[in-house]
Formats: C-alpha cells, sequence, structure tokens
C-alpha cells in the first residue's frame, strides 16, 4: 500500500492469491473493498498492402478499439540523384527513360468495433507523404557511374480512408483486412493478441 487512505492501487494478495489488477479501497473504519479491474485487450502485428508497403499495427481496447498502423515502401533506388535538374532540361538529350522511383508512408489511425467474438469492423484516415522522381539512363555514364540518374517529378501529402474487418483467429492470433477507399487496394496484417 502506498499509504492513501481512500483509494490505493496495488497487487493484492491474500490467502486465495493474485487477485490483479485492481483497486483496493480502504475506509475509515478500517474495512477494505476490492475491485477488479477488467486487462486491457490489444494487439499488435505487421501487415502488408497490394502497393507494395509493409507496416506495423496495433489495437487497443475491448468492444470498442482504436486501430494504428504504420506502413512504407522501401523501394531500392540506385540512380544519381539530381535535386535541381527539370524535364525540360533532360528531354533534348534523348536518353532513355527508366519506371519512376516512388516512396510513400501513410500513418493511418481509427476507431472500431466488435461485432461479436470472432470479428470487428473498424474505419480509419491516414497521413501519407509520397515521393515521386523521374529516371533515366544516360548511355555515355556522364552524371553517374551506373548511367541512372534521376530527378524530383512531385512530392505530395495525402489523405487516405479506409474500412476493414478484425477478425479473431484463435486465442492468440488475429487478422487484419482493410480496403483503402481513396487508392483502391487491400491490405492484410497479421498479429498477436496482448
Amino acid at each position: 500500500m502506498w499509504g492513501w487512505n481512500s483509494f490505493t492501487p496495488f497487487f493484492w494478495y491474500d490467502s486465495w492469491g493474485y487477485r490483479n489488477p485492481g483497486r483496493v479501497y480502504v475506509y475509515d473504519d478500517g474495512k477494505k473493498d476490492t475491485i477488479k479491474l477488467k486487462p486491457i485487450h490489444g494487439s499488435i502485428g505487421a501487415s502488408y498492402n497490394l502497393n507494395s508497403e509493409l507496416g506495423v499495427w496495433g489495437t487497443i481496447g475491448r468492444e470498442i478499439y482504436v486501430i494504428a498502423e504504420f506502413s512504407k515502401n522501401n523501394p531500392k533506388d540506385i540512380s544519381v540523384f539530381y535535386p535541381e535538374l527539370t524535364l525540360d532540361k533532360v528531354l533534348p538529350w534523348e536518353d532513355r527513360k527508366l519506371s519512376n522511383f516512388q516512396q510513400q508512408s501513410t500513418f493511418s489511425i481509427g476507431l472500431g468495433k466488435k461485432l461479436n467474438k470472432f470479428a470487428g469492423i473498424h474505419m480509419m484516415v491516414g497521413f501519407g507523404r509520397e515521393k515521386n522522381n523521374f529516371r533515366y539512363f544516360d548511355e555515355y555514364f556522364i552524371l553517374s557511374n551506373n548511367g541512372e540518374y534521376s530527378f524530383p517529378n512531385y512530392r505530395l501529402n495525402k489523405t487516405t480512408f479506409k474500412i476493414g474487418t478484425l477478425l479473431n483467429l484463435s486465442n492468440k492470433f488475429n487478422s487484419k483486412i482493410d480496403y483503402d477507399l481513396s487508392e483502391g487496394y487491400i491490405s492484410w496484417g497479421l498479429g498477436v493478441k496482448l
């Protein structure tokens, strides 16, 4: 006990064993009441979406739960980047165009409600960034050692909206499936219950 007279949170132990987490109310006449608190439920997991992004997600709550996710793609770019170069300067060189380099990341947060012991539904709003660079190949290797160079195409901030479901697979595992209404892709995740 921490010495408070009316409210003392601690791990309660008596001849019946541990009864925690709980709150112990100590009254002026010396009597005590133990009120058991419900443990916090949640999960944590990894996800993948059809936009080639890997992510981590988590939930906290029982009937109503908060869900959050961070996802990011990690493309490999071996080109030399020139921030001041523009498309109107490159086109007269007649270099071969390569696929654009695109990097994006999104943080989503939302609320969900459990429908039954097997499933719940949720909605999330996401805030992200997207960077897109033009990539070209210089056959004379003037701008880079490997011939590939890149320069800015666009950068933007984006907002996305997702709807999804949380499925209980077992006592230890659950799964998350989301559909991004803004960008039109599906993501899937596997999680461990806490």
